[in-house]
């Protein structure tokens, strides 16, 4: 989109497109822009039983959920367990990221729970697992 060439995280019209996607728990804020429509209809017209989401900032493997409902800490999903294997496997195959997660953010084994980490409303990884039923991801990796 329009940020990646401008180095900032909005597009041309300033919306964050990582929370733009209708919301779990909540409501969303700002109407929805057309990338991310583009991207509804892209996951509308697919299956997919498994995501890895490729995020850049930190390193580390984040799964759901990333919304928090009432109370604070982690926000877990019915599939927590499989997700934490996932998130184990991957990160343990990576060359570096059990060690910088853990040096950098103190998480164990690479991984951390997307709203213990920081909530984010109007994610696309929350909103395609409720929507597709999908079991989705996000791998941050820096480049």
């Amino acid at each position: 989109p329009d940020g990646f060439e401008y180095q900032h995280r909005g597009n041309a019209k300033g919306f964050d497109l990582n929370r733009n996607f209708p919301s779990v728990f909540s409501q969303t804020t700002g109407p929805t822009q057309v990338e991310t429509k583009h991207m509804m209809t892209f996951l509308k017209e697919r299956h997919f039983s498994l995501v890895g989401n490729h995020h850049g900032g930190a390193v580390c493997c984040s799964y759901p959920w990333d919304e928090r409902g009432n109370g604070g800490g982690a926000s877990i999903s019915p599939d927590d367990k499989l997700y934490k294997h996932l998130c184990k496997v991957y990160g343990y195959n990576h060359k570096t990221m059990v060690k910088e997660a853990k040096q950098i953010h103190g998480f164990s084994h690479g991984m951390t729970n997307g709203a213990e980490w920081y909530p984010l409303f109007g994610g696309m990884q929350d909103y395609h697992i409720v929507t597709r039923g999908a079991l989705h991801i996000t791998l941050e990796l820096t480049l």
